[in-house]
């Protein structure tokens, strides 16, 4: 099965920041993210081009599911009892307002709590930081007890204070894992998480949306205050592995002229392009990508090898082996 090239899925957000459009001609400036690779229930991507130009990968992977996912990573769903899906959610998120603060549960914490089969770790990779732009994620060891913090949050006076912050530098990266409190303002970003749509808001600026609190609590009951992530070097030749302690690898990968990166054979990935026009050789097909374009590397599929004729920049996210 060869690649797949998708069509992104906008979704207007009150926090949009208008400037998707610089990443994807024809993104309206409501919305605040593009999904660019997803099987989520009710959100699957359409396929533009190819014998499956029409189909959705929500139809490819229901009727094709070992092609897809591999022989591991099939198996390994299914031992979860769980419905066969692509395992990568991609998103460019172009965040103006903040975000609201939020974290996420682990797939035992969604299922407990009747929110699907599925939990979301995530990873960021920071694409365009504006003159604001800050990211809020963890909590310093020792500042903020459970109680207060979920009393604050209801009271409608969290402040920004009381996360932990930094002003963000284009190419850095985020890990995200299931219980981290996060939100960012003034950033525009490219999100890989497990395919789960689950968050817990915990709150939102005074926007008047509904919070999920009682969830919220239960999530960090059991995993705790998360401190602050490591930080990330930024942009540097070569690849970085951006998603420690996350069910996939999220690599970022920045390329001289005659480098070469190819993709693990045998394992569902994706491969985006960030910066300058990508040369994709698939077996014997050779494809370009601009930036802000994605393809859906089947795991049946030969390995993707990217060419670099001039410095290019791009990520690469796939399933971590399984055992």
């Amino acid at each position: 099965m060869g690649p797949l090239r998708l069509a992104p899925r906008y979704r207007d957000k009150v926090w949009a920041g208008g400037k998707l459009s610089r990443w994807l001609a024809g993104a309206p400036a409501s919305a605040g993210e593009a999904w660019l690779v997803s099987d989520v229930p009710g959100e699957a991507s359409e396929i533009v081009d190819g014998p499956h130009a029409g189909r959705t990968l929500r139809d490819l992977v229901a009727a094709h599911p070992a092609e897809l996912l591999g022989a591991a990573e099939l198996a390994e769903q299914r031992s979860r009892g769980e419905e066969p899906r692509w395992p990568l959610l991609v998103k460019l998120l172009d965040i103006g307002p903040p975000l609201s603060v939020q974290l996420h549960p682990s797939g035992e914490l969604a299922r407990e709590l009747g929110d699907g089969e599925r939990g979301k770790c995530e990873a960021w990779l920071i694409l365009d930081p504006g003159p604001q732009a800050r990211i809020y994620a963890g909590v310093p060891a020792g500042t903020l007890t459970l109680d207060a913090l979920l009393e604050a949050c209801a009271a409608g006076e969290l402040g920004e204070e009381q996360l932990a912050s930094y002003a963000p530098r284009a190419g850095e990266g985020l890990a995200i894992t299931p219980g981290t409190l996060h939100t960012a303002r003034d950033v525009v970003a490219l999100e890989i998480q497990e395919t789960s749509d689950v968050t817990y808001r915990v709150y939102d600026w005074g926007r008047g949306r509904e919070l999920h609190l009682d969830q919220a609590r239960r999530t960090l009951e059991v995993l705790g205050l998360r401190p602050p992530p490591t930080r990330d070097a930024g942009w540097e030749p070569g690849e970085r592995d951006l998603s420690p302690g996350c069910p996939f690898r999220f690599e970022r990968w920045q390329l001289s002229p005659g480098e070469e990166r190819t993709s693990a054979p045998g394992l569902p990935g994706v491969l985006i392009a960030l910066g300058g026009e990508l040369e994709v050789r698939v077996g014997e097909e050779a494809l370009s990508l601009r930036p802000g374009e994605s393809l859906v590397l089947p795991a049946a599929g030969a390995p993707a090898t990217v060419t670099a004729r001039a410095e290019v920049r791009c990520a690469y996210g796939r399933v971590r082996t399984q055992s």
